[in-house]
């Protein structure tokens, strides 16, 4: 089955800048925005945010229906369980795994790595960030088996929080398929396009503002502005970015 799913986690505990993913940006939740650009993905049959059972995600409920998501609702302190059980609730034979503090993600972009994830047959597919794309616009395509097995052996605190640390430290062991760099010769790590911080929120906001009149601008639109503009680049560039840590060995 080659259907595609896209999977958004969302939920409102963020530590660093809670509520985040329901603050205003651009006259409209963040998570609204995530949900617009994953319905606009080509190759996509359904969009499904994925939140928690707190009472306190009953906002991200409502938020994600309204945009036009379904909603699945799960452990909070098991993201790979909840995407897995998301994916058996909403079957597809692929899951593409989103985050809600990427309010820029780029369905073309999304969409160029759905299409060559189903087209080859791979087991995982992504693009780089943030060498090959910047932060915010991460793209992962996995099989629905994938998705099945990491969460049925992978109980490490860093595959429950983030999964799929196991894939990217045993890449060798899957069929894999990285999108090409969005430039040739460019390093993207410079810019931060995701929501964690204030400082990451005063930049969207300041984006959207510049951009919003081109309706749903992309990357190049965004990397235009920011290299005529490098001091809007520095709003939020001593913003340290958290790192997983190398999940261990699993029984095959």
């Amino acid at each position: 089955m080659d259907e595609v799913n896209i999977l958004i986690q969302a939920r409102l505990g963020s530590s660093r800048l809670p509520g985040k993913v329901l603050l205003p940006l651009a006259g409209k939740p963040v998570l609204a925005h995530v949900v617009e650009r994953c319905l606009a993905t080509a190759g996509v049959a359904r969009v499904v945010v994925a939140t928690t059972d707190a009472a306190e995600d009953d906002a991200v409920d409502a938020c994600a229906r309204s945009s036009g998501a379904d909603v699945f609702r799960g452990a909070d302190d098991d993201v790979l369980g909840r995407l897995a059980a998301a994916a058996q609730a909403f079957p597809a034979g692929h899951h593409v795994r989103v985050t809600a503090d990427c309010p820029l993600i780029d369905p073309r972009i999304t969409g160029d790595v759905v299409a060559a994830h189903v087209s080859g047959g791979y087991d995982f597919s992504y693009n780089d960030v943030p060498a090959d794309f910047p932060r915010g616009y991460d793209v992962e395509v996995l099989t629905a088996a994938l998705l099945a097995w990491l969460a049925a052996r992978c109980g490490d605190a860093a595959s429950r929080e983030h999964v799929t640390p196991y894939v990217y430290a045993h890449r060798g062991d899957f069929n894999v398929f990285k999108l090409p760099p969005a430039r040739e010769v460019a390093d993207l790590s410079a810019y931060r396009l995701v929501l964690d911080e204030p400082a990451d929120y005063e930049l969207l906001r300041s984006l959207f503002e510049r951009l919003g009149k081109k309706g749903m601008f992309g990357l190049d639109d965004v990397l235009g502005l920011l290299e005529a503009d490098p001091a809007l680049a520095a709003v939020n560039r001593d913003v340290a970015q958290r790192q997983p840590p190398r999940p261990p060995p699993v029984k095959k």
